[in-house]
């Protein structure tokens, strides 16, 4: 008998440690993934001249068949997804190829959004809306850790000049 109890409490420890060394790789127990969340607040997409005339002429006939809900003021359901920027940023906080990646979401009737994965590094986060194509805009940020969170506070995206500022960004190395 008391061979068998020490056999089985080998067995619960080997199995103890299989479990602890398999939570900690890359992708086990959440350790090697990165958190990017944040908010939209606002969306616009204002032009000038002939181009906001004509966005207004086109606005104004689909109302007609569609009905005023279409005119799209919020940001629920809007299109979050991380692209990669392998070259870098430029000066100016931009990326001139972005990647994109399989790390998407959708704003909540808030326009909250969170997106979970395994990225580092410079990485942009672009908004678009399905239901009105075209794309609304892009934000970047340099230098995020791999496990890594980073929050950005009220966006406001602008599809005129495709670009999506938030008012505070927060970055926290991995945990």
């Amino acid at each position: 008998m008391r061979r068998m109890s020490s056999g089985l409490i080998r067995m619960a420890l080997g199995a103890t440690v299989l479990v602890y060394l398999g939570g900690c790789g890359s992708g086990g127990g959440g350790n090697g993934e990165t958190t990017i969340s944040g908010n939209v607040a606002q969306r616009s997409a204002f032009r000038t001249g002939k181009a906001a005339r004509s966005s207004l002429w086109a606005l104004l006939r689909s109302l007609r068949f569609v009905g005023a809900a279409y005119a799209h003021s919020g940001v629920d359901g809007l299109d979050v997804c991380v692209e990669q920027c392998p070259q870098g940023l430029d000066g100016s906080g931009s990326c001139g190829s972005p990647e994109p990646t399989s790390f998407c979401t959708s704003t909540d009737s808030g326009g909250d959004f969170t997106v979970r994965g395994d990225m580092s590094g410079d990485l942009c986060v672009r908004v678009t809306d399905s239901d009105d194509p075209g794309f609304l805009g892009r934000t970047c940020v340099a230098g995020v850790p791999q496990g890594g969170t980073v929050t950005m506070g009220n966006m406001s995206c602008r599809s005129a000049d495709h670009t999506c500022r938030p008012d505070e960004v927060q970055m926290m190395g991995r945990p």
